[in-house]
């Protein structure tokens, strides 16, 4: 089952807002990348506590405690699906408030962006 999640970022190709229609596990994956870079990339938890008072590791978890478990059977009430559509949204929200997170690959992918050239790396 494929999700809508309305953005509201500030972006020169893009405008202000658009939509992205994923799938839950697309989600996941992306929590994956987050997490994964957060761990293995020194120069990404660096820059995860640029501008922030909290160390790198509670700036993940902040961002990962908002994507909602897995289901293993598919749920179609109307309830369930509203409250892990906001669910969601919180959790690329908080992904993208992160300057860091946007320059991960995998996130400008999940979003339909450009990759982040090297001499825009720095920006």
């Amino acid at each position: 089952m494929l999700l809508q999640i309305q953005l509201n970022l500030l972006s020169p190709r893009r405008g202000s807002s658009w939509c992205v229609r994923r799938r839950y596990s697309d989600f996941a994956k992306l929590a994956k990348a987050i997490r994964a870079a957060s761990r293995e990339d020194p120069e990404f938890a660096k820059a995860l506590q640029e501008g922030s008072t909290r160390p790198a590791k509670e700036s993940v978890k902040k961002v990962l405690q908002w994507l909602p478990p897995k289901t293993v059977a598919p749920c179609v009430k109307a309830a369930f699906l509203t409250k892990r559509q906001e669910a969601l949204a919180k959790f690329t929200e908080e992904a993208l408030s992160l300057p860091a997170v946007m320059k991960l690959g995998e996130v400008r992918s999940f979003l339909d962006l450009p990759p982040v050239h090297v001499e825009d790396a720095s920006k």
